[in-house]
C-alpha cells in the first residue's frame, strides 16, 4: 500500500554544472534537497540527491530530454509516493 505522510514538502534545487554537449544539447547537474514539515510545524530533511539532465536547447525554450535522479537518502519509507 502506498502512503503519503500528512504535512507539506518543500524542494530546493541548485544547478551547479552545465556542460554543452554539441550545439543543441546540454548536460545539467543539479543537487536536490527535499524537506518535510509535519502538521505541528517540525521540519526535517526528507531526501538528498542529484538530478542528471540532458536538455534540448535547439528550440525557443529549453526542454528536458532525459532525467535521472539519484538519491543518496535510503530511508524514504516503504511505499512512499513523494515526487522528487
Amino acid at each position: 500500500m502506498h502512503s503519503k505522510p500528512l504535512g507539506t514538502f518543500a524542494r530546493h534545487a541548485n544547478v551547479y554544472d552545465i556542460e554543452r554537449n554539441g550545439e543543441d544539447r546540454a548536460k545539467v547537474t543539479t543537487s536536490l534537497t527535499v524537506y518535510y514539515t509535519t502538521p505541528d510545524g517540525g521540519t526535517k530533511v526528507f531526501a538528498v540527491g542529484k538530478c542528471f539532465d540532458e536538455v534540448d536547447i535547439s528550440g525557443d525554450l529549453p526542454l528536458i530530454a532525459d532525467r535521472e535522479v539519484r538519491l543518496e537518502t535510503r530511508e524514504g519509507g516503504i511505499g512512499s509516493i513523494v515526487p522528487m
